[in-house]
């Protein structure tokens, strides 16, 4: 069986962790990426298979030899030949075990729309709100946000890559935008706080 216990993208989003295992006895034999442009195309694929094995493989954190049975990389962005991690990410996993059906896992970061949803909510006018459009397009985002969430917890990945499409005309915003954001007073007198998840933010002691 094919065990993944991480596949996730870096806060920097420059760094995709992968840590799985198989039954002992056996080996994974083949790692396939996908993004969310080229999911299931054989000519756009990535193959990542010269990966598995490595002799210089190890624990990454404890820097201990891995068992053969387990794998523990770390595929950078420049290695697949992008800048970095911002789409949605799939694999697929094959191993020696001829009982073994292949996994196919996905991953996304959101950062960047965290940043979008910031900078949305900071400018939302709290004394009319049928009328403005910051407004509006934030629950937009946030639907969204949640449905690709819904769409990768059920493994409906063209679900998840169909509502993906729908924001990417969102324009990223830089989080370090996000410092010190000023909130902003309505005209009713109501003050609009953020919280933002996977973007820090700072203010000056």
């Amino acid at each position: 069986m094919i065990t993944v216990n991480q596949f996730k993208i870096s806060n920097d989003r420059k760094t995709l962790f992968l840590k799985t295992s198989v039954d002992t006895g056996f080996a994974l034999t083949s790692i396939t990426l996908w993004t969310d442009k080229t999911y299931k195309s054989s000519t756009l694929s990535v193959d990542l298979s010269g990966m598995i094995g490595d002799s210089t493989r190890h624990d990454l954190r404890s820097d201990q030899p891995l068992p053969a049975n387990e794998e523990n990389i770390a595929i950078t962005a420049a290695s697949v030949g992008i800048s970095s991690f911002d789409g949605l990410y799939i694999v697929q996993l094959s191993s020696s075990d001829p009982s073994d059906i292949d996994g196919i896992i996905a991953t996304i970061s959101l950062t960047r729309f965290y940043g979008v949803m910031s900078q949305l909510l900071a400018n939302i006018n709290l004394s009319c709100l049928n009328c403005n459009d910051n407004f509006q397009n934030t629950l937009l985002l946030d639907l969204y946000i949640q449905g690709i969430i819904n769409a990768l917890t059920l493994g409906r990945f063209r679900d998840a890559i169909a509502f993906l499409n729908k924001i990417n005309i969102f324009a990223e915003f830089n989080c370090a935008g996000c410092v010190n954001e000023a909130p902003v007073v309505s005209t009713a007198g109501n003050i609009v706080s953020i919280g933002v998840i996977d973007c820090v933010l700072n203010s000056e002691e």
